[in-house]
């Protein structure tokens, strides 16, 4: 009874997503009475339903669609399945795109890609992992970068990969273990 006390006591003046959440997380419980304020914040609403719901948090969705990597946890480990109504903002941000294709849709996502191609790591990354070959599309942003570039040879293209070398001759380390790479592949022609 106390508890309940303790509860409704503090519930009476909270007017900010920040402090409804710190009430939730300390009692570990749903409290319906500050669900509209939780679901004012992405992070807060999502933490909400992954913590304390353990299941989806419908007032708060529309908030949580707004932020793209949020709205990329929230499909992968509340709902365990794509998120039509949040795929556009899930595909501005490049790593959120490349982890909804990962580990919700298991396949291509086509419309994340044209963030996913602006940083190398996360093209190389959808290349592998996704696409799991060769990506014409993500090939120009990998081959800025060395180690990359001879990740790519190595493990995609499995043979030499012209487009790469220009980086890859920028990194002595990378240069030997990618003439090396050659050699044992029975590659013939040098990279001069």
């Amino acid at each position: 009874m106390i508890n309940q006390w303790m509860m409704r006591s503090k519930i009476k003046n909270v007017t900010t997503a920040d402090k409804a959440w710190e009430i939730v997380e300390f009692f570990q419980k749903p409290i319906p009475e500050l669900e509209p304020l939780l679901a004012t914040k992405a992070y807060t609403a999502l933490s909400y339903a992954y913590k304390i719901l353990k299941a989806r948090f419908p007032i708060g969705e529309n908030v949580i669609a707004t932020k793209p990597n949020a709205a990329r946890w929230y499909a992968e480990i509340i709902l365990k399945a794509p998120w039509p109504e949040a795929e556009e903002t899930i595909s501005q941000e490049p790593w959120s795109a490349y982890y909804y294709a990962k580990l919700v849709l298991h396949n291509r996502f086509y419309l994340g890609e044209y963030a996913i191609v602006t940083q190398p790591m996360s093209a190389y990354s959808y290349a592998k992992n996704v696409i799991k070959g060769t990506w014409h599309s993500g090939e120009p942003i990998i081959a800025t970068n060395a180690y990359l570039a001879y990740q790519y040879a190595k493990n995609l293209v499995k043979g030499r990969w012209i487009e790469g070398e220009p980086a890859i001759k920028t990194h002595p380390f990378y240069q030997t273990e990618y003439e090396k790479f050659l050699q044992e592949i029975n590659y013939v022609e040098s990279m001069a």
